[in-house]
């Protein structure tokens, strides 16, 4: 129990424990929108992620790790959750960037974590926690924004993000270099458990291909708005084949 090995009897539990609450979550979003208490789960919601991943978080930086510049939160998920509380509360229309960066943040990039998981220790070890709690909680968001608040992607969306991305992602690999860190994988140095960075061949080369595959990646998430797009287009043309057969 003192250790992880991806794909081991342990990951697949944690993966249906947290399937089952994504799914409990799911049904609890739906309510509260059907029965007009929205407003109150995402304010109960957004300041429950915010209190509990603030709490790791300082936890990790004064007492865990007092390496200040090797525990900063700047990784993908540590601003993924803050993404999440930003979305949560504010609400609003679902094409706002908010909602566009939880969406393919946490589907493109969070949902890594339980693919490949950059962990060793077991659930004996805080960080073990740390890690499980804070992605179930980032994807947990991502979810109910689709299937309770009706945030779609877009390809308006997917321009943004991927603008944003670069804005946020630039001076973090610029910090990297500098302090010889590595947040959001684009230092030179990478998690020493089998991951999808080990294919992509060797710094600096490798952030190339990181921006390849993300790109791939959220374009692939943003095929949904293609398929609504042609399904809006097929009445008017079954319509119109109609309106000639009846002629």
């Amino acid at each position: 129990m003192d250790t992880f090995a991806s794909f081991g009897w342990m990951h697949f539990t944690i993966t249906a424990v947290s399937a089952v609450g994504w799914w409990l979550m799911v049904l609890l979003a739906r309510k509260a929108v059907g029965e007009g208490w929205e407003s109150q789960f995402r304010l109960g919601f957004g300041l429950t992620i915010l209190v509990v991943c603030l709490a790791f978080s300082v936890t990790f930086m004064i007492v865990i790790n007092q390496d200040l510049i090797y525990s900063l939160p700047m990784n993908a998920c540590d601003l993924a959750w803050m993404i999440a509380v930003w979305s949560l509360l504010a609400g609003g229309d679902s094409q706002k960037l908010r909602h566009q960066l939880m969406y393919y943040w946490g589907f493109g990039f969070c949902s890594f974590s339980y693919l490949t998981p950059s962990l060793q220790t077991g659930p004996g070890d805080y960080f073990f926690w740390h890690f499980w709690l804070w992605h179930w909680l980032i994807l947990a968001t991502a979810i109910v924004n689709v299937t309770a608040f009706g945030v779609r992607p877009t390809w308006r969306g997917f321009r943004n993000v991927i603008v944003a991305t670069i804005v946020i992602v630039t001076p973090i690999t610029l910090f990297n270099v500098y302090f010889d860190t590595s947040y959001f994988f684009t230092g030179e140095h990478k998690p020493s458990n089998p991951t999808p960075l080990d294919l992509m061949g060797e710094w600096p080369w490798r952030i190339l291909w990181m921006c390849v595959v993300a790109i791939v990646i959220f374009a692939g998430l943003t095929l949904p708005a293609c398929f609504k797009r042609s399904a809006k287009k097929r009445p008017a043309s079954d319509s119109s084949s109609s309106a000639s057969l009846s002629m």
